[in-house]
């Protein structure tokens, strides 16, 4: 557990920030993490493999990025 957490087991939130237990711990963490390397790949779908359930504004937000016509 690297930050304060509330009676739920949520993480506390102050001014923005969490609130580590033991800061240096937290941020070694937190360097570990902005440095890893992530391998990402894209797979286009097909058009007519999209279902029809879905919204307007749902194909907006992915058509450029995962459309195949």
């Amino acid at each position: 557990m690297l930050v304060e957490k509330d009676e739920n087991g949520a993480p506390i939130v102050k001014d923005g920030k969490y609130i580590p237990i033991d800061e240096e711990k937290f941020n070694a963490e937190h360097e570990a993490v902005l440095k890893r390397d992530v391998k990402i790949d894209l797979v286009k779908i097909k058009e007519s493999d999209i279902p029809q359930e879905v919204t307007p504004k749902m194909l907006l937000g992915i058509w450029n990025y995962v459309v195949e016509q």
